[in-house]
Parts: C-alpha cells; sequence; structure tokens
C-alpha cells in the first residue's frame, strides 16, 4: 500500500462517519491511513458517511470483507457491540449483515467465552479464530492449560477438537490427566518408524505396539497422581498392575 501511494497516490477514498465526541471515524480504509503517516502525507480523500450506530457498526465489516482488511476478532468486537450497546439480536444482525445466524453466534462467542489471556493472544496474532472457537466450548478456566496441551504437543485443529470433546465428555478430575499426555489422541497418529532398516515387518508391528502399551501406562500414572481411589480400588488395580508385570517379565526373557 506504501509503493502503491507513493507512486500513483491515493485511488480511492476512505470512509469516514461523524463521532460522537467530534471530528470523524474511519470505517474503512485503515490500510491507507498507515500507508499515508508513514510516507508523512497531511491530507486524504474521504467519503462521510451518514447513519446510526447499527449501521454504521454494520458498513465497518462489509466494506472491509472484499479486502479482507478486517479480522476475526475485530468482526467479533463488531457483532458483541451491536447485541450489547445497541440491542440487537443475532438473528437481526444476521439479517442486516446478510449472513446465516450460526456465523454471528460463532463470532460473538469468541468475546464472550474466551478468558482474556486468550482473547489477548488473539489480538497480538498468536492464536487463531479457528483455535479460539474449539477452546471457547471449555469453561473460562480450562481454557489456558488446554491451550497450553496444544501447544506443547503441537496438536492441529481437528486433534484440538477432539481434546475439547475428551476434556467435555470426560469427568472433571481426570482433566489433569488428559491434559498433561493427551494419549487418546497421540495414540491416533501413525507411529514413528525405526530408523533401523535391519528391523523386519513383525518387529516393527510389536515395536508399535509395545509404544502404545507405554504411552497408556504413562497416563495411568499420571491419572493415579491425582485420582480419588479407595483402597478397594487400589487393591484391584495392583492385582492388574501384577499380572501385567508378570506377562511383561514373559515378553521380557522372550525378546533377549
Amino acid at each position: 500500500m506504501v509503493e502503491s501511494m507513493r507512486r500513483y497516490g491515493q485511488l480511492s477514498p476512505v470512509v469516514v462517519a461523524p463521532s460522537m465526541e467530534g471530528g470523524y471515524e474511519l470505517i474503512d480504509g485503515f490500510k491507507r491511513l498507515r500507508a499515508c503517516q508513514k510516507l508523512g502525507l497531511e491530507n486524504l480523500r474521504a467519503t462521510v458517511l451518514e447513519g446510526g450506530s447499527r449501521a454504521l457498526k454494520a458498513a465497518m465489516i462489509q466494506l472491509n470483507w472484499k479486502a479482507r482488511s478486517i479480522g476475526k476478532l475485530e468482526e467479533a468486537m463488531v457483532l458483541h457491540s451491536l447485541v450489547h450497546d445497541d440491542g440487537l439480536t443475532q438473528l437481526e444482525i444476521a439479517t442486516l449483515l446478510g449472513r446465516h445466524k450460526s456465523w454471528v453466534s460463532r463470532r460473538i462467542a469468541l468475546i464472550e467465552r474466551l478468558c482474556d489471556e486468550l482473547l489477548e493472544q488473539m489480538r497480538l496474532g498468536l492464536l487463531s479464530a479457528t483455535f479460539g472457537r474449539e477452546l471457547a466450548r471449555l469453561p473460562r478456566g480450562n481454557q489456558e492449560a488446554a491451550l497450553a496441551t496444544i501447544q506443547k504437543y503441537h496438536l492441529t485443529t481437528r486433534e484440538s477438537a477432539r481434546l475439547v470433546c475428551i476434556l467435555l465428555e470426560r469427568p472433571r478430575w481426570e482433566g489433569q490427566a488428559i491434559l498433561k499426555f493427551p494419549h487418546e489422541i497421540l495414540d491416533e497418529r501413525s507411529p514413528p518408524r525405526p530408523r533401523d532398516s535391519a528391523m523386519g515387518r513383525a518387529g516393527q508391528s510389536l515395536l508399535g505396539r509395545l509404544m502404545a502399551i507405554e504411552r497408556s501406562a504413562l497416563w495411568i500414572s499420571k491419572t493415579l497422581e491425582i485420582s480419588p481411589l479407595s483402597p478397594t480400588d487400589r487393591l484391584r488395580l495392583a492385582s492388574v498392575v501384577g499380572r501385567i508385570e508378570q506377562t511383561l517379565g514373559q515378553i521380557k526373557t522372550q525378546v533377549g
């Protein structure tokens, strides 16, 4: 934009609207304004848009759609203002903008359901709206921990959605263990192939199964750290662990 304005000048006017505090408020043309400031220009041609608060907020979204110069979070903030400041329903907003009600609902949820820390990360461009929508389904107190797990294990959007579903479906006391080690999601990834080219198919298959056992055992260990188990539960679990130890001992002997 800076290079375009340097070469050809301002090709189209920015759009402004009268401000309640006096002067004018920019509705469309934020990139042109920044380019103008960077070039040291003192004047911009502008079109003055008259209308009420609702019409101007709708125009802010619609005028910036084509140029894709407004992000999902900015859209969400304008839509949130239309609901809480202007008293419109989500259906009325959808009709005003020519969009589906679900689109309006998803955007507003980013503002209403996300915790302050995640909203700030979205403002800084560190968190995409796609991940934000998934995390918004969780209670605010769990969102930061879930994001930490997503970042630690480099979960994809699909895996993140799966993580959120697991957290919502499982008892609350399992949540910490799931976030420490989401083995159900990691198990769905293809296990890494051994680098030893001398290893045959049978060995590779068995190695994959043993690695899955290792991940499950790690998850169980994390769960036991926080799980409220009765003495009876512990005795039953200890019995099963004993049988597993015996079987693993046989495997170790066979492998050795």
